[in-house]
């Protein structure tokens, strides 16, 4: 994500703006979030397009082994991943309040989601995205609270010369300005 450039592309105006107040509302900020949703969406349509080649092809391939029809299995839409998330983010705030150990976690996400190793990268990366949950950089703990995970990461930014505030805030779509904008506001608070 350090490597963002700009871009000039052409837009309808109406899709442009009901993708920015999408945005808006999903994200309750547009600073920061537009290029980060453009870009997941474009890797999403470029992943899926592939994914969904690949998949049909060996159903074909299976279901000619099988003699029976092809059926697809990947049906899940972006909408239903996202309620997953949700529903994941609420059992574990739920059932282990503020500090949460990485393997009840992972169980949530595989009751929820599925086991697979993809899908716990996958459900861990939209929580920290959205910002739902945030990992202490140096141990195998969550927390929802952002306040929390400020401490956590200022503390390793304190203690380890090498570390640097982007190498923790680029997993949460966050950038550098606006990082330490929330943690003067935690400090101050």
């Amino acid at each position: 994500m350090a490597d963002r450039e700009p871009h000039s592309i052409r837009l309808d105006p109406d899709v442009y703006s009901r993708f920015v107040e999408w945005v808006a509302e999903t994200e309750g900020t547009k600073r920061g979030e537009i290029g980060r949703h453009v870009e997941n969406a474009l890797n999403e349509y470029i992943d899926h397009g592939r994914e969904a080649r690949i998949e049909e092809k060996v159903d074909q391939i299976l279901a000619r082994l099988s003699d029976q029809p092809a059926t697809h299995t990947h049906k899940q839409r972006g909408s239903e991943t996202v309620e997953k998330c949700r529903a994941i983010h609420r059992r574990v705030t739920d059932n282990h309040g503020t500090v949460i150990k990485t393997p009840d976690l992972e169980r949530a996400i595989e009751d929820i989601a599925g086991a697979d190793d993809r899908t716990l990268d996958k459900y861990k990366s939209m929580l920290k995205r959205r910002c739902l949950l945030f990992k202490h950089p140096n141990s195998p703990v969550w927390t929802p609270e952002e306040p929390k995970f400020i401490g956590w990461a200022e503390t390793c930014i304190d203690n380890e010369p090498t570390t640097e505030v982007h190498d923790i805030v680029d997993e949460y779509g966050l950038e550098v300005d606006e990082y330490v904008n929330r943690a003067e506001e935690v400090v101050d608070a």
